[in-house]
Parts: structure tokens; C-alpha cells; sequence
């Protein structure tokens, strides 16, 4: 494989799978095939649209024209059938004419502008009416690309195929990582993803509360450490028990009620392998190890009323009361908190035990909390 080959596939898998500069892998494209424009371009052939998504070449103004709703799609993408292959090459030759190329609305309000006239494609991707493809465009001066241009294409077709797939499923699992975390965000306990030496990777808004209030969980240069019976403990240790190839089930768990400095009731925290233990967390300091749950029984959760309302079909007032019983206020505490009698309220209740098809005040609060209107979202 010449070296020219070799830096273009190289910074192709730069840009991604890291997010680097796409400008470099597609300038030296384009100086490798004489193409004054690379772009890396998404079309759907079922609706139409075209997006560039990276651009050698062109002004940020060509780009918003070649993506603005309405804009005449580029006249290539008419058949389908020609770009059905990943990879594959295609030259803008082999799909139409010259003379059809310039008489296209495509070529009058977007190409001609920018001097452009013949172009090759490489399709890096296809899934059902959708694909990916890198665009290059020669200048209408510099003549069509060369049989040893093509070639050069055909040659790195494979690769950037692979290095764009590659992108593409890192995309997915960070997007999936991120999902989960916004997820964990509404939890009503504590959640925190720490690495092997026991810092966080993520935490929740309950556990991040937790932390900065530092009774009972410690933020350290080295990671978390936790206050138990007057003594310290690095959360690294624990992670270390509990991620130790061949750890039962049981051993994979661990629990313990941790004092608060200020007083209060104790935080009850479980610690659990994030994965199988047959990874040796040494040669991935950075990958989740384990996840901290921290319950603060000293937390008041606070419910959506509107939600709960819509949820269970309740009235604005019977919401308001079904939310101060799921906080755990008593009856007597939510009438003097709403400012109403004490029998409207024993009134608000027994038609929301209706609505909700409960009989106890306990079996209420049980499907309220374990509902969604108990997420912070």
C-alpha cells in the first residue's frame, strides 16, 4: 500500500472515530485525485433530501445552499440502482452526459457557481433508501478525473467503507452511553459509574448532591472514598472486591449503611460489578467497573403534579394531594399545606383511591413512587 494511501486512510479514521478535523483526510483526497471539492454527503432516496456533512473545498455559504429545504437535489441520485453497493465507485460519466449534466437545474444553481463539472463517487454506506457517499468534483478547467484517479478510489473504497461503518457504531454507542446517562439522571436513588480506581465516570443529580454535600461519600484527588464505623475507605478497595475474577453472584454485591457527619439517618449504599469480572481492569483504568447506588433516605421527593394528574386521570386538586402523600406527608400535614380542611382532603383521597383502583394509602404511594411521575425529568 503506497503512502499516499496510507495517510488518506489514516487521517480518515482520525476524523472518524475521534471527531478530527475532516478537512485534513478530505484535502488530501481532493490533492490526490485533483478534485477541487470533497464532500462526504448523506442522501435519502425515498424523500429526497441531501446533506453535506463534511466539505473540502467549499464555503460555508455553498454548503447551507446544497443543504437548504427546497434546493433542486443533485441530479445524480435520480436512480438509485447505481449506488446500490458499499463500497463501490461510480463516475458522474457513467450516470449521464455532459451536455445533460449542464442543461440540470442541480448544475445551474449549485455547480456552475462554484465552477465544478465532473465528479466521481465513492458509496461508503447503504441502508434501505438511505447511504452515505464521499463526492468529489473536479473543476470544469481541470478536466474529468483520470482512469489512474479512479483507480486511486476503487484502491480506497474498502478502507474508508470500514473506517465509516467504524464511526458510525462508536456514534451509536456513545449516543446509547449518553441515553442511558439521561436516563439515570431522573432516577429517584443515587447512581454513580466509577472506573476501577474509584473515581466517577458519571454520576445522577441525586448521587452528585450526595457528594458535594460530603457526609458519608467523599470526593477525592484519588477518587471516592467512604466515611464507615470512624474510618475511611477508598471506594477503589471496594471495587476491587467486588470485580475480582470469580466473585459469586453474592460476592459481586456489596453493602453497607454509611453515618452522615451532620447527623440524619444513614445513606444505605449497594455496590455491584458493572459487568463480567474477566476483564483485567488494569489495562482499562477508564472503562466503567462498577456502579455505586446510594439511597439518601433523608430525601424528599418531589412529584409533577401535572403529571400525576394526567397519569391517573386526576383533578388539579386531587393531584396536588396524591404528590404530598407520595412525598410522605401525612393527611393532616397536606390539608394545612394546601390551606383546606382536613375532610376535603380525606374527600380528594377516596376519589383518587378510585381513579387509581387502591384501596390503602400505602398502595397509593407504592404506584406513585414506583411510576414515572416520581423521575426528576
Amino acid at each position: 500500500m503506497e503512502q499516499q494511501h496510507l495517510d488518506i486512510v489514516r487521517a480518515y479514521y482520525r476524523a472518524a472515530l475521534a471527531g478530527a478535523d475532516w478537512s485534513e483526510p478530505l484535502t488530501l483526497l481532493g490533492d490526490a485525485t485533483g478534485a477541487g471539492a470533497c464532500i462526504v454527503v448523506t442522501h435519502n432516496f425515498r424523500t429526497g433530501v441531501s446533506r453535506i456533512e463534511h466539505a473540502s473545498g467549499l464555503e460555508a455559504s455553498h454548503i447551507a445552499a446544497f443543504n437548504a429545504a427546497g434546493a433542486p437535489a443533485s441530479v445524480w441520485f435520480r436512480d438509485q440502482r447505481h449506488f446500490q453497493i458499499a463500497p463501490s465507485v461510480v463516475s458522474g460519466r457513467d450516470l449521464l452526459t455532459v451536455a445533460d449534466l449542464v442543461d440540470s437545474p442541480f448544475y445551474r444553481f449549485w455547480l456552475k457557481p462554484l465552477g465544478l463539472l465532473d465528479h466521481a463517487f465513492i458509496v461508503l454506506q447503504r441502508r434501505r433508501d438511505a447511504m452515505r457517499i464521499l463526492q468529489l468534483g473536479r473543476e470544469e478547467r481541470n478536466g474529468p478525473f483520470a482512469e489512474a484517479d479512479l483507480a486511486l478510489l476503487r484502491r480506497l473504497a474498502a478502507d474508508l467503507h470500514h473506517a465509516t461503518l467504524a464511526g458510525e457504531d462508536l456514534k451509536r454507542q456513545n449516543a446509547t452511553s449518553e441515553t442511558l446517562i439521561s436516563a439515570l439522571k431522573g432516577m429517584p436513588v443515587g447512581v454513580v459509574i466509577a472506573n476501577a480506581e474509584g473515581a466517577a465516570l458519571a454520576t445522577n443529580d441525586v448521587a452528585q448532591s450526595v457528594i458535594e454535600a460530603g457526609e458519608g461519600i467523599q470526593a477525592t484527588a484519588n477518587g471516592l472514598s467512604i466515611d464507615s464505623n470512624s474510618r475511611r475507605i477508598k471506594l477503589r478497595d471496594l471495587v476491587a472486591q467486588v470485580t475480582a475474577p470469580g466473585r459469586t453472584a453474592a460476592e459481586r454485591t456489596h453493602l453497607m449503611a454509611v453515618s452522615r457527619h451532620g447527623g440524619g439517618r444513614p445513606l444505605a449504599l449497594l455496590l455491584t460489578a458493572a459487568g463480567p469480572c474477566e476483564t483485567d481492569t488494569e489495562l482499562t483504568p477508564e472503562a466503567p467497573a462498577a456502579i455505586l447506588y446510594v439511597g439518601d433516605p433523608d430525601r424528599v421527593m418531589v412529584f409533577d403534579n401535572a403529571r400525576i394528574a394526567k397519569l391517573y386521570g386526576l383533578s388539579r386538586a386531587e393531584s396536588r394531594v396524591a404528590a404530598l402523600l407520595a412525598s410522605g406527608y401525612r393527611l393532616e400535614q397536606a390539608a394545612d399545606m394546601l390551606g383546606v380542611a382536613y375532610e376535603t382532603v380525606r374527600k380528594h383521597l377516596k376519589q383518587i383511591f378510585s381513579k387509581t383502583g387502591t384501596y390503602r394509602q400505602a398502595e397509593l404511594v407504592r404506584i406513585l413512587v414506583n411510576g414515572p411521575a416520581s423521575l426528576a425529568i
